[in-house]
């Protein structure tokens, strides 16, 4: 699961090691059922007009990843209840 973010105001973790070539960095976050959430290289955004947001209030779910949004943040955990991450404009939480 990824989730973007448009405009922020945090410092994003160091690039990984060897860079991101002449990917963007800082405004995605993947996580999955085998990988800890984590900023990633990315390119593209999946922040199109033509995408669906996830409103104010509203949870979405894709397989084992569950995600809400609220006012100040975006959360999102996997079944196990131990993997999470919240997004913000101004933090993050991994």
């Amino acid at each position: 699961m990824r989730c973007d973010i448009v405009d922020y105001t945090f410092t994003p973790p160091p690039r990984p090691a060897g860079g991101c070539g002449d990917t963007g960095y800082g405004h995605s976050v993947a996580m999955s059922v085998d990988r800890a959430p984590q900023f990633i290289c990315a390119g593209d955004t999946v922040a199109a007009p033509d995408l669906p947001v996830l409103d104010y209030g509203q949870t979405t779910r894709l397989g084992h990843v569950e995600c809400y949004s609220t006012t100040d943040y975006v959360y999102c955990d996997i079944d196990d209840g131990r993997t999470s991450f919240q997004l913000a404009r101004d933090f993050y939480r991994l």
